[in-house]
């Protein structure tokens, strides 16, 4: 039941952001399309990353090395941390570009591209927030998994609404907004994570300020076995962006239903 719910709460961030800007109208709602699918790359190394760190730390852990456990949580989130950042920095400088290659143009593009800015930053806080949930997840805590995901879409549910359409001395953002809210609420959710991580006194995953050690090997290690899942990713990936390219040639209302 936990690993359904926590499932079932990262689904529940893209339906309410899909219901709050398709309200806005077909052109908002087709630069949540094209802001949605440019930012697909960024899933690739998480997905990676956290699939290649699932195992190892259970691995880990069934062997009774807390220790190594510890040292392959820090690192993955380390690397995950600053393959995101990196990533961040090259689609807010490259956002109109990537966005007019996937054929988003006028309006729509105007629209677009200060949503995927606020998708960038995101995406670090959606890559520690994928990488948490795995590490408890293969310490067999799956309730604190699931905690993680519902603060996440409690923080995104509370701050989309007034800053999508504005509130008192908010200001109207629009589709901006939305992208704000993601972060907010993801944020939130990496937030508890980490505090569970440092804090919580898991039985048997946690990390120590003064014990975090980062290692190549370690790292070298995620890498090797995340490739696989990160190549499947990236396939996966490829045939959505050529989808979202071809239909981008009839008109908005048909990317924005390619969006839902």
């Amino acid at each position: 039941l936990p690993a359904i719910a926590d499932q079932g709460a990262l689904s529940l961030l893209f339906i309410l952001e899909s219901i709050f800007v398709g309200a806005l109208g077909k052109i908002p709602s087709s630069a949540l399309t094209f802001g949605r699918k440019a930012l697909s790359f960024s899933w690739v190394h998480t997905h990676g990353i956290a699939s290649a760190a699932l195992p190892l730390i259970s691995q880990s852990i069934g062997a009774k090395n807390h220790r190594e456990s510890e040292i392959y949580a820090a690192n993955a989130l380390f690397f995950g941390f600053i393959f995101s950042a990196a990533l961040a920095v090259f689609g807010f400088i490259f956002a109109p570009q990537l966005l007019a290659a996937f054929g988003a143009k006028g309006l729509t593009l105007t629209q677009a591209i200060p949503y995927l800015r606020a998708l960038c930053f995101t995406s670090i806080s959606m890559s520690a927030l994928w990488i948490l949930r795995a590490i408890f997840k293969a310490a067999g805590d799956a309730n604190k998994a699931m905690w993680i995901s519902a603060a996440s879409s409690l923080g995104t549910l509370l701050s989309m609404p007034p800053l999508v359409f504005g509130l008192g001395a908010i200001p109207k953002l629009g589709l901006t907004g939305a992208g704000i809210s993601q972060f907010l609420g993801r944020a939130a959710g990496v937030g508890l994570g980490l505090f569970y991580l440092f804090f919580g006194k898991s039985e048997y995953i946690s990390l120590a300020f003064k014990n975090l050690g980062l290692g190549t090997a370690s790292i070298r290690e995620i890498i090797v076995r995340g490739f696989p899942q990160s190549l499947q990713m990236l396939l996966s990936m490829g045939y959505e962006l050529t989808t979202l390219v071809i239909i981008s040639r009839f008109n908005d209302a048909a990317v924005a239903s390619l969006g839902i």
